[in-house]
């Protein structure tokens, strides 16, 4: 006898229930692709049946009722208890990609069928005497067959209507993604959504890092969770960017060990008080800064925003122009998986002349990796400062890629004031440059 198992994904399997678990609407989709037989781990198995029971008494769908119903009929246990059901939630990164898991769960179950059928048919047709038999089996066979080409057709896009007014209600209704913090970009974006990717790119040495934190900073003080990865600055330094912020204590001072003491008592001050919280956490060059390495991390601690500092320096195979493009690649698909919102930072190329009189300037095919990031980000901001904004404190902000949104020629300006911790947005002023750029429909 074989001892090998037949095709089967219980990952999908317990994302699927979770999916339901987490969210309820999520049944109908569940029920209209699956059956309870489509499930290959018996304790699976037995909680699809009962969640079929459940829906179908009109009762809602948690882990309580659940247990309660499981319980009640002595199949607890036979899932391995009310651990299981609460590990059922924790096996789904986001609901919305309930019918991703379905389709896998479809496709592993006609394989398996498939296979025994196959082996069934192949014994029958050498030993059986009754052909009613073989045929039954050939046409069970095709319906396998069938079932997984299904498996395999693509989305009717004229099924999404439903979720289009959804989305246009939600944001009619005030939603907004995660904030940063300068209103003028956020105006532009609407947030940054949930699985999508936004890139701030800036010449060397000109304040990703800084950036970065900021913006991790605002988004924790918003109440969201944030996973800082800096490849090139440790973590304290990363941290110590963080501590003067969040204290309004000149940066530099920090540095060059001068601080009064009233400011090194606020610094100490601040110190004691966030070290019980958490919700904002960092990993550096001295991390598993791998794919695989980033992804558990982010299953640990499960943020709403991932910011990676020097993207193109995370641990991926080949030249720095290949680890971008796999890093891009990667970021994109592991924010749709895992339901966050990516800021990505990144490099101009050095080349690129400041002046537009020139035929220079800050644009899309100034940034280097163009390709990589300008296919993938859904929007894309350059950091700008002259030498005269360096005298003024003031950084720009120019938007060169908004994919959704409201697209403005007209650079941001924010304060840099490392002396004052400033970085608030400088009110904007009537500017020719405000022109917004057809929509590409």
């Amino acid at each position: 006898m074989s001892s090998r198992i037949p095709p089967c994904n219980e990952e999908a399997e317990r994302a699927v229930l979770g999916s339901v678990l987490l969210n309820n609407e999520c049944w109908r989709e569940v029920y209209s692709l699956l059956n309870a037989d489509d499930f290959y781990n018996v304790p699976n198995r037995i909680v699809f049946d009962k969640m079929f029971k459940l829906f179908g008494e009109g009762v809602p769908v948690d882990p309580v009722t659940l247990g309660y119903a499981l319980k009640k009929e002595n199949d607890l246990e036979k899932i391995g208890g009310a651990s299981k059901l609460s590990a059922l939630l924790d096996s789904v990164a986001s609901s919305s990609n309930v019918s991703h898991y379905a389709g896998i769960v479809v496709e592993t179950s006609a394989l398996r069928k498939i296979v025994h059928k196959s082996q069934e048919i192949s014994a029958l047709g050498y030993n059986s005497a009754d052909n009613s038999v073989l045929y039954k089996n050939i046409d069970e066979l095709v319906a396998a067959s069938l079932a997984l080409q299904k498996s395999r057709m693509p989305m009717n896009m004229l099924t999404l209507g439903q979720k289009v007014l959804d989305n246009y209600r939600l944001v009619a209704d005030g939603y907004r993604g995660i904030k940063l913090p300068w209103k003028s970009i956020d105006d532009m974006t609407a947030g940054l959504w949930p699985k999508t990717v936004t890139m701030f790119v800036a010449r060397p040495n000109l304040g990703k890092s800084s950036i970065c934190v900021i913006c991790g900073r605002y988004s924790w003080m918003n109440g969201k969770k944030v996973l800082i990865i800096s490849p090139e600055m440790p973590k304290i330094e990363m941290a110590e960017r963080f501590f003067v912020l969040h204290g309004g204590i000149p940066y530099h001072n920090v540095i060059l060990g001068t601080l009064s003491t009233q400011q090194e008592t606020h610094l100490e001050k601040i110190a004691n008080e966030l070290k019980v919280l958490d919700g904002i956490y960092i990993m550096d060059g001295e991390d598993d800064i791998s794919p695989r390495g980033i992804d558990a991390a982010i299953l640990a601690c499960n943020p709403d925003m991932v910011a990676i500092d020097a993207i193109y320096r995370l641990k991926m195979p080949g030249t720095r122009q290949d680890r971008a493009t796999a890093a891009m690649e990667w970021l994109g698909k592991n924010c749709q998986e895992r339901g966050y919102a990516a800021v990505g930072f990144g490099q101009m190329n050095r080349g690129a002349e400041q002046s537009e009189k020139k035929g220079g300037g800050i644009r899309l095919g100034t940034i280097a990796m163009t390709d990589d990031f300008a296919q993938d980000a859904q929007n894309i901001f350059a950091l700008e400062q002259s030498q005269d904004d360096k005298d003024d404190n003031v950084m720009k902000i120019k938007p060169l890629k908004i994919r959704r949104g409201k697209f403005s020629k007209k650079s941001v300006r924010i304060h840099w004031d490392f002396d004052c911790m400033n970085f608030e947005e400088i009110d904007a002023e009537e500017s020719e440059e405000d022109e917004k750029e057809p929509i590409p429909f």
